[in-house]
């Protein structure tokens, strides 16, 4: 049975908060909670293929009516294989099936899932799926830079990634949906673009020009370069108000920090501070900056809107400064002495302190764990931050945590700015990467080791983001994920909470669609590969075409937005996922770029047309040198 959804998160979250239902909900009461179900079609009357959805679930109090926040729902959606009976296979059974992984019961949507994305040291970008119970890969797809990605940011819709590349002097856009590298845009001769960072709004990003003194702002979704305000000399990091109103770039070099306007992108002022900032960190409870020297004695803290700076003690060797996720304690990293200092917001005295791995160099929070990765060390060190909320002061209790057989220095020249620990949606786990053992390390709190390991394939990870997929909360009690509507059918959608423990199956139906009409997609295809094989050498950027007709009419199918390609290196593990683009008369096209000489299978799939992978004949690639 062909799958018919797939996740894609196509909107704001203020879009999403705003979309309501548009038909009467379908409800289930268990245990005095009642949960409400409705996919609502985005921009058509009802839930079509070929468009996009909503899918909603509320949960209330089933008496009062007021909302259960917290409750965090998982769900998903699995295409009818019968007409008979609403659960051809009990609902439990299918919530059982699809937790456990295996490729055989994936279901055609899964509104919980997140995928793993590295940034590695020979220029790719890769998409990895943790949840796969595969031992062949969980590679998705990888996508290749012009050159080594320094840091990079998800766009607020999650769905574009901006990767600074300072060789090529480029800032790179990657779709996540389509997992392309769609724009590429120039920061200018050797200007070295190095950290970026996110407006507030999500309008914006910046990018730090290390090599000319300057900033650039690009606007998020046009991708055009809106303009590059001069700073000052040396590396940068970048911060922004809460309102959003003002830029804060440090400038290492000159040892200032410059206050930008964040609208009009006008330098306001410049604010001397200790020897050589390295990093930078908005207070929200505060309201004040925090700049932290690599070379000096003290950490600033400057009010913006007094035009004031005061200073606090610390030892030379700050290199990193985060507030926790409450926004009341900052956490300063200093790598010489491998200590972490931490400071109440509120009066900006020490309240803490605690000893760290080896060479700290980066900290990240999950709700209530602090941890600290350390250079010269294969363990990172795990903080609990509790003590702080309840008042405690001195000394913390820090725990160090194997993760990996090597220390990061021991792959010194791969060490970049992009962060390395990512807290996973659940808020209780991260994933960290070891970049001398070209491994991502699982660990959930309250465990002495990682409960597991992904493999990196090879590559050597420069950065580490967690994109999800999964049901949010986007007001008390309503959890929505976007879906993307392939195709027609009826579902079942198991849903499943823990605590309290419910399962029930809603129902959906998702209605023909214009492609559909007259069933020329759900016609048994063929492909035609048009691709000459013998001419492929290795690092070549080739047109991968395939013309997809009906197998019955061999006429063209046109209008399809699923056909998709894979290509595999046998035996290896290399391997990359595309989606192709319509041309005319049914010819879909991408470039391919095959790594090395060596024999590849390439596949196709139209999942909307009932053709996977193993469907459709496999072209072999002899790849010369």
């Amino acid at each position: 049975m062909r799958r018919l959804l797939s996740i894609v998160p196509l909107f704001l979250a203020a879009m999403l908060a705003a979309q309501e239902p548009q038909h009467e909900p379908q409800r289930f009461e268990q245990g005095g909670i009642a949960v409400e179900f409705s996919l609502d079609a985005v921009d058509t009357t009802q839930p079509t293929a070929g468009a996009s959805a909503m899918a909603t679930f509320r949960m209330t109090d089933a008496r009062t009516g007021q909302p259960l926040p917290g409750l965090r729902p998982r769900a998903w959606l699995s295409a009818r294989r019968s007409e008979a009976v609403a659960s051809e296979t009990p609902c439990t059974d299918k919530i059982r099936g699809f937790l456990g992984g295996q490729l055989s019961v994936r279901a055609d949507a899964d509104l919980n899932g997140y995928e793993i994305i590295t940034l590695n040291h020979d220029r790719t970008v890769t998409f990895i799926d943790p949840q796969i119970a595969s031992s062949i890969s969980k590679l998705e797809s990888a996508v290749v830079l012009s050159g080594k990605g320094a840091d990079w940011l998800l766009s607020r819709d999650r769905n574009r990634l901006f990767i600074s590349i300072p060789a090529t002097g480029e800032l790179a856009v990657v779709d996540t949906i389509t997992r392309r590298l769609v724009r590429t845009i120039a920061t200018g001769p050797a200007s070295q673009p190095g950290r970026v960072a996110l407006s507030p709004d999500g309008a914006t990003v910046w990018v730090a020009l290390d090599g000319a003194g300057r900033v650039a702002v690009v606007d998020a979704s046009a991708f055009t370069l809106l303009a590059t305000p001069e700073t000052g000399a040396g590396l940068h990091a970048i911060a922004f108000s809460s309102d959003g109103k003002l830029a804060f770039v440090t400038n290492s070099a000159a040892g200032t920090v410059s206050v930008l306007d964040a609208r009009t992108y006008a330098k306001r002022s410049d604010v001397a501070v200790a020897q050589t900032p390295v990093a930078a960190a908005w207070g929200s409870q505060s309201a004040m900056l925090y700049v932290a020297s690599l070379n000096g004695e003290t950490l600033a803290a400057i009010d913006p809107v007094r035009g004031t700076s005061t200073t606090i003690a610390a030892s030379r060797g700050v290199v990193a400064v985060a507030f926790e996720p409450e926004g009341r304690f900052l956490f300063a990293v200093n790598q010489l002495s491998a200590q972490v200092t931490v400071i109440d917001s509120a009066t900006n005295a020490i309240v803490g302190r605690a000893a760290v791995v080896a060479e700290p160099d980066q900290i990240a929070f999950t709700r209530g764990y602090a941890y600290v990765r350390g250079l010269a060390s294969e363990k990172f060190t795990l903080i609990d931050v509790s003590g702080l909320r309840a008042g405690q002061k001195g000394e913390l209790a820090p725990i160090a945590i194997q993760a990996g057989r090597l220390p990061a220095t021991e792959a010194a020249e791969e060490i970049g700015a992009a962060a390395m620990i990512a807290p996973t949606p659940e808020g209780n786990s991260v994933l960290i990467a070891n970049p001398a053992d070209r491994t991502l390390y699982f660990y959930s709190e309250g465990m002495m080791a990682p409960l597991g390991t992904l493999d990196n394939y090879r590559r050597i990870p420069r950065g580490l983001l967690v994109l999800d997929r999964s049901l949010a909360e986007i007001a008390p009690g309503v959890f929505r994920a976007p879906v993307q509507l392939a195709s027609a059918g009826r579902f079942d959608v198991p849903m499943l909470v823990d605590q309290p423990r419910l399962t029930h199956c809603f129902e959906a139906r998702v209605q023909p669609g214009p492609a559909a009409k007259g069933n020329a997609t759900r016609a048994r295809v063929a492909a035609e590969v048009l691709l000459d094989a013998a001419k492929v050498r290795a690092g070549d950027d080739v047109p991968m075409r395939v013309r997809i007709v009906d197998a019955a009419t061999r006429q063209p199918i046109e209008g399809l937005r699923d056909v998709r390609v894979l290509a595999v290196e046998l035996p290896g593990i290399w391997q990359q996922r595309q989606w192709l683009a319509p041309r005319r008369g049914g010819v879909y096209e991408t470039r391919q770029t095959f790594p090395h000489a060596g024999t590849f299978h390439v596949l196709f799939s139209v999942e909307s047309a009932g053709a996977r992978y193993n469907d459709l004949p496999v072209t072999v690639v002899e790849v010369r040198p």
